[in-house]
């Protein structure tokens, strides 16, 4: 009883923590943000090249910072969230968030195949959030791939319904798989493939929460396959 008393003091004060720094270092960046574009707009043409270079990287860093608190907040979110669990039918839901995706990355001009036909039990909200950043990071990490293709299936496992998202992309070595799921690490570099490490550690806090898996595989250059698997308790 103490330790989970500890347990969750602690993670009330992770919150507060997520929050202050989502929230009340905002202000002073949108501060620094809008005089250093204001500066840009009005004196830009009277600065010789480095101050205005120094002025675009201020702007620039200010911005990737906000993005940073944004994702922040995310985590927080998931976090505080309250599942509730239900049957879900995946396919249309995937099909749904396929079609915006392809939105987001018109110059994406992949195949993704779904063939999910197991239900799942989640909490719906989550649920979309796992297939966003699943598809999305297939997306990203084929964008360099001459015939990009995303296959994303299910089967049933011990009591699991477990869905994989299988891409042919530039893939990674396994002896760096633990870093993959801690927020904000990459495994390559920005100028190649833009991001923030974000995605697989809001995978993780997800399946966390539902009491479920989450795990990869890859080999250099042959492509990535993630898992998740949702234990069939509403059945």
């Amino acid at each position: 009883e103490e330790n989970n008393q500890k347990l969750k003091n602690l993670n009330q004060e992770l919150q507060a923590f997520y929050y202050s720094v989502s929230h009340d270092l905002k202000a002073p960046l949108r501060s620094i943000s809008g005089f250093s574009e204001a500066l840009i707009e009005s004196f830009g043409s009277e600065l010789d090249t480095k101050a205005n270079d120094y002025l675009h990287r201020i702007f620039k860093g200010t911005m990737e910072m906000s993005a940073l608190m944004d994702d922040l907040l995310k985590l927080s979110r998931i976090s505080q969230h309250e599942i509730e669990r239900r049957l879900i039918v995946p396919e249309p839901v995937i099909q749904s968030i396929v079609s915006r995706i392809k939105e987001q990355y018109p110059d994406w001009k992949g195949t993704i195949e779904c063939m999910v036909h197991d239900q799942i039990c989640a909490d719906y909200k989550l649920f979309q959030v796992v297939l966003e950043n699943g598809i999305a990071n297939a997306v990203k990490f084929t964008s360099k791939t001459a015939n990009p293709v995303i296959n994303i299936d299910s089967y049933i496992e011990s009591g699991s319904t477990v869905i994989c998202f299988a891409d042919n992309g530039v893939g990674f070595d396994m002896k760096h798989v633990d870093r993959l799921f801690n927020p904000f690490q990459r495994l390559h570099h920005q100028d190649d493939f833009p991001g923030r490490g974000i995605g697989l550690s809001i995978i993780r806090r997800i399946m966390d929460k539902h009491e479920g898996r989450t795990w990869i595989e890859s080999v250099v250059g042959q492509g990535t396959k993630l898992f998740v698997a949702f234990e069939n308790v509403c059945i």
